[in-house]
């Protein structure tokens, strides 16, 4: 029986542990110790266990890459894979050297959802579709400023490759190879920073011992309420705010000058916290 081991502590106290075996049983694993869903960390969960110095293991992820034929990849959160039975139908695509498949109605409901957050800031989404260009190895080249890297890292993008003296990140996005009216739907592996902490979107190995890592959260002493501070939010107030403030200021000539780079100024800021 395969279970989870207690690897360390996070500065907030969340205790995070390993699991080595195929997807269904690392699931399994950290259910039984009352890890939630999605189970698996999430990319931004593994950027953090690295920069607080508890692990710098390669890891599975709870992100899942789907693509159709001729379209970029669309990354959620909130993969189909994280449940011990929806394991096992990847796991077998997977022993068949394939990838799972899905109707291509599956990536045109996640393109839908896509398209509705558009106005949020890439760290506050669920579904992302990649902007960066691959090249003619399929590979897009990851900088910590870009949406795609905002998306997947979260807030800790910036702080993780000046950390790991990173100056780019490769991912490797799933090949546009897909059946006709069919969708590729995989799971992202995060390569550990000795190796350039490469994102595969290609990897074929959930049957086999790969590392997980699983994070089981503790809530801070009188933090009950959660934060509405999201950078959606904060941009938005700063919009909201620049206008009358100058106005108020008899300054506002100089909104359409000043808003923007106020914005992007300000963000930087609490992406830097």
């Amino acid at each position: 029986m395969i279970k989870a081991s207690l690897i360390g502590k996070m500065k907030d106290g969340s205790e995070v542990y390993e699991v080595r075996g195929p997807l269904d049983k690392q699931i399994k694993a950290f259910k039984d110790i009352e890890i939630i869903f999605p189970y698996l960390a999430t990319l931004s969960q593994v950027a953090q266990i690295r920069l607080e110095g508890v692990n710098t293991d390669g890891s599975r992820t709870s992100y899942a890459p789907a693509k159709v034929k001729g379209k970029p990849t669309i990354i959620t959160s909130d993969s189909p894979y994280m449940n011990e039975a929806m394991a096992m139908v990847a796991m077998q695509a997977h022993k068949s050297g394939e990838y799972p498949q899905f109707q291509a109605n599956f990536y045109e409901a996640l393109e839908q959802i896509a398209k509705t957050q558009d106005n949020l800031e890439p760290e506050d989404r669920t579904v992302h579709i990649l902007e960066g260009k691959p090249d003619s190895e399929g590979v897009i080249t990851l900088t910590p400023e870009m949406p795609d890297t905002r998306f997947l890292l979260k807030k800790p993008a910036k702080e993780y490759f000046k950390k790991f003296n990173h100056k780019s990140i490769n991912f490797y996005d799933l090949l546009d190879n897909a059946p006709k009216d069919k969708t590729h739907v995989n799971y992202l592996w995060f390569d550990y920073p000795q190796n350039g902490s490469e994102l595969d979107a290609r990897s074929r190995d959930l049957r086999d011992g790969d590392w997980a890592f699983g994070v089981l959260e503790k809530s801070a002493k009188g933090a009950s309420q959660k934060s509405n501070h999201t950078f959606t939010n904060i941009r938005k107030a700063i919009a909201e705010t620049t206008p009358k403030t100058l106005k108020d200021l008899d300054l506002g000539g100089l909104t359409e000058i000043i808003s923007s780079p106020l914005q992007e100024n300000v963000l930087a800021f609490f992406r830097n916290q």
